[in-house]
């Protein structure tokens, strides 16, 4: 190889690419450390976030909503934290309560506009409204979210459904509230009990 008449050349070709290497791995560093900034800042604003609803006490230490929240394994743990320290449910009916934690699991999109009853849309106004408080102190401490994307992201589309399904109603009866999401309806029952299993099978069977 070193008799090669083109080692100058090869060797040249060889020193670029040891260069570009360790240019890629100085950019790569550059870029990791411009990450940890930017997750250091985001942490910053989320720590705000906390202290300003409660969550933490000025010094950072988590307090009783924090404790709370953390025991929360699904569904938005602020606002859920926020309701039951507000007191939103305490008023509520058991199917009522049901169903406005539907919102928390549902993710489906619909075209069309749902119409609730009052004693749905009142909680659910509620709930909303709270929600776009936690946006506007995450926008005021700096976090990037659209508050009406936020609120919206809470979808009421199966709160009759809970309900009716909460009342006993029958299979066809609650199919007709909403045909398109009961495979989520029955896989998501806020009450699982062997009486109501079977006559949701009962009434499968029998309305035909």
């Amino acid at each position: 190889m070193h008799k090669d008449p083109r080692l100058p050349e090869l060797y040249a070709l060889y020193s670029k690419k040891k260069e570009s290497q360790e240019r890629i791995r100085n950019l790569k560093k550059s870029i990791q450390a411009t990450h940890d900034i930017l997750k250091l800042e985001e942490l910053k604003c989320r720590k705000r976030v906390l202290r300003r609803l409660g969550f933490t006490t000025s010094a950072d230490i988590v307090d009783v909503k924090g404790r709370v929240a953390c025991e929360i394994s699904s569904g938005d743990e602020l606002l859920l934290t926020e309701l039951v320290f507000n007191g939103v449910f305490n008023p509520l009916a058991p199917e009522h309560c049901a169903a406005l934690l539907s919102c928390f699991v549902f993710t489906e999109k619909s075209e069309q506009p749902t119409k609730l009853k009052e004693e749905l849309a009142a909680p659910l106004r509620v709930m909303q409204e709270i929600a776009r408080r936690i946006a506007k102190v995450s926008k005021e401490c700096k976090l990037e979210i659209d508050e009406d994307e936020y609120v919206q992201s809470f979808k009421v589309e199966l709160m009759d459904a809970v309900v009716q399904w909460c009342r006993g109603s029958s299979f066809s009866e609650i199919c007709k509230v909403c045909t398109r999401y009961m495979p989520l309806v029955i896989c998501s029952n806020p009450f699982p009990s062997s009486r109501t299993s079977s006559k949701v099978v009962s009434s499968e069977y029998s309305d035909g």
